[in-house]
């Protein structure tokens, strides 16, 4: 349920979209950190409970006429993730089941781990921060260049290898994932066949 407020107040119409940007991203990484903190993963939705039923006197004929009450599921709670709309052909089958998960969608570290992924299939170069923004895009996973470096530098530096290039008077950063990245994409993310 937070997410979802989160993902409200980002993409909502008016002024000041980047400082919204910006704020949204920063609350998604507390909740990221409150749950890495805790030692376990922790999904900040609320899971919508049916009402109490009333206790309240009922005449005969109200009775007669009141709908049973429903033996299915409860309704499903509205997504929180935009849908997923790669522009790109020839995603990797197995990739391409695990981008379409939706609670998979939601986490920065498995955007970032599946952009690699889709890009060392591509044999592509290491990519900077920047084009692994542009190429999530194209893939239907928005993540924010700022967010790539930091995501990186706190919960991937073991999945992800890092290459200082140095142009002019800075250094700009490469990812590319390496083999641990790739097996832990597939024990964490990817459903596996039976």
């Amino acid at each position: 349920m937070v997410r979802f407020i989160i993902d409200k107040f980002r993409h909502a119409p008016g002024p000041l979209k980047q400082p919204r940007l910006i704020m949204a991203d920063l609350a998604e990484e507390i909740m990221d950190l409150i749950s890495q903190y805790m030692g376990k993963s922790v999904d900040f939705e609320e899971i919508q409970k049916p009402a109490p039923p009333t206790d309240y006197p009922t005449t005969a004929t109200a009775q007669s006429k009141a709908p049973e009450p429903s033996k299915t599921s409860p309704p499903k709670i509205e997504s929180d993730t935009p849908p997923f709309k790669p522009t790109l052909k020839d995603i990797d089958a197995n990739l391409l089941t695990a981008i379409k998960i939706s609670k998979n969608r939601r986490k920065q570290n498995f955007k970032i781990l599946a952009i690699l992924i889709d890009a060392k299939n591509r044999d592509m170069a290491p990519l900077s921060a920047m084009e692994v923004s542009k190429h999530g895009k194209k893939l239907g996973l928005d993540i924010r260049h700022e967010n790539v470096r930091k995501v990186i530098k706190l919960h991937l530096n073991k999945h992800v290898t890092v290459n200082p290039k140095g142009v002019a008077n800075r250094t700009i950063y490469h990812y590319e994932i390496n083999q641990a990245g790739i097996s832990h994409f597939k024990t964490t993310y990817q459903v596996q066949k039976k």
